[in-house]
Formats: structure tokens, sequence, C-alpha cells
């Protein structure tokens, strides 16, 4: 007798996220798979079975990128920090393969960093988030929008997900240990020496260019910081008609910098 070869879907989406996000990526992969079945599969490269150990990582992800017909973002505070996930979604973007970020664990989608801040994102606190992501993928991979989707059960899985993701308490350069409930914001090395750069600097070397070179920050890493600093109000954005924006140090980043003996 005969067996019958299990098909395999013809479309991929891959799935970006750094590595302690995995939990949010795998639930992700098994509702949306189980919404469209036998439609397309997911790349997660978190996925075991999907990316078995001894497999050439790097040159499994680009193959994966590039036989993508979608790339779905995770995008927390601290994954959009990470170079890893910006490289994935300008590699998606050059190729012109549609992005769609999820922003979750307090990241808002009118906050994300370029290029992310181009495409049209999501937010799973939103309470249509499973109708939108549903429809927004539907739209991109030109599908029937798919019924009986048990959006409750969706949900609490998303939701235990989110739950299991471990920040790292530290970061790269002085170890700097975040403070638990966060009552002030304690800064790593680089957004600390972006600090003293803006305030003792004249407004004329404080735009993102000319910080960027000064700093030798690349410029999208930059702007992620920036709004790091700005969110912690300990920076303002200064906007004149016909020049360039600039920053400027606030009473607050002042005190910051006095206080921890930064300048």
């Amino acid at each position: 007798m005969k067996v019958k070869s299990k098909s395999v879907p013809s479309m991929r989406i891959f799935l970006s996220h750094v590595s302690n996000e995995a939990p949010l990526a795998v639930v992700l992969k098994k509702w949306i798979e189980a919404c469209f079945i036998g439609k397309f599969e997911i790349f997660v490269s978190s996925d075991i079975k999907v990316l078995p150990a001894g497999n050439q990582w790097l040159k499994s992800l680009e193959k994966a990128i590039d036989s993508a017909e979608a790339l779905i973002v995770l995008c927390s505070p601290y994954s959009v920090t990470k170079p890893w996930v910006m490289f994935e979604s300008g590699g998606a973007w050059v190729k012109k393969i549609p992005v769609i970020p999820i922003c979750h664990s307090g990241q808002a989608k009118n906050t994300l960093p370029f290029p992310l801040a181009f495409f049209q994102a999501l937010e799973v606190d939103s309470p249509l988030f499973v109708h939108d992501l549903i429809l927004s993928i539907s739209k991109q991979l030109d599908l029937s929008l798919p019924g009986n989707i048990d959006q409750v059960a969706m949900v609490k899985e998303i939701k235990a997900g989110i739950k299991k993701i471990r920040v790292p308490t530290t970061t790269s350069g002085p170890k700097t240990t975040l403070s638990k409930p966060r009552k002030q914001l304690l800064l790593a090395a680089k957004p600390a020496r972006i600090l003293m750069k803006i305030s003792t600097s004249n407004y004329q070397s404080c735009t993102c260019k000319k910080l960027a070179k000064s700093l030798k920050i690349p410029a999208n890493n930059l702007d992620v910081h920036l709004r790091h600093l700005m969110d912690g109000k300990l920076i303002l954005k200064k906007v004149r008609k016909g020049s360039d924006c600039w920053y400027l140090t606030t009473a607050k980043g002042r005190r910051y910098l006095v206080r921890h003996k930064l300048i």
C-alpha cells in the first residue's frame, strides 16, 4: 500500500525574534498555522523542528528569508535595540517582502525605530489584535479570511507566552542591573555616553546626523537610543523650520548625570 506523502506548503512566513522571546514566537507560529491550515508554514529559528541542531545557522536563516512571502517581527523595548532584528527586517524590506511588526511588552507602534516605523504595526494589547493579525496576513498573502478562530483561547496563550519571556537584567559594557520595580531610568554605557555628549555640546552639534558621526554610532541605532532617552524625559527634541532637529538635555537629564557622577 502506498503511503501518501505529506504535502509541503509552497509559501513560508519568516518570524523574526530575539532568542529570549521564543515563547511568544512559538505560540504565534502554532496559532497562525492553525488558522491557515495547509496554506503556508512559519519559520521560527528557535523551533528545533524547523532548524535542527547542527545546521549552519546563518545559511539557514538566509535561505528562510529568501524563500519567505512575508516577515513577522516581534518588537519589544528590548528587541528593537538589537541589531539582528533590524538586519532581518531590513533584509526583508530590501527584497520587498511584506513586513508585519508585532508590538508587545510595552512597545508602542508609534515609537518603533526605523526601518520598522515604515510598516503597519500591530499591538498585542489591542482588543482587535487577533482580527487585525489574521486580516493583515490574508491581505499580504492574498488568502481568504479563515473562519471559526477561537480568539479567546488564542489571546490567552499569547499572554501566557509573553509571561514566559525573561528580559536580560544586564546590558553590554559596565553591568547595570535594572531596578524592580523600575523607579528610575538606569542607563547602559552607550546611552549614558550619548546623554553626556548632548549635555556638553552646543545645539548645532546635536543633530542626529552629527551625533552619529561624532559618536561613531549608526544612525538607526542612535535613533533607538535617542527615543529611549526621550521616553525617560532625559532629553528633548527641538525642531526649527528649515533646519535639522536637534536634542537638548532636560533638567532631569542633568540631575541624572550629576547624581551618577557621569560629568
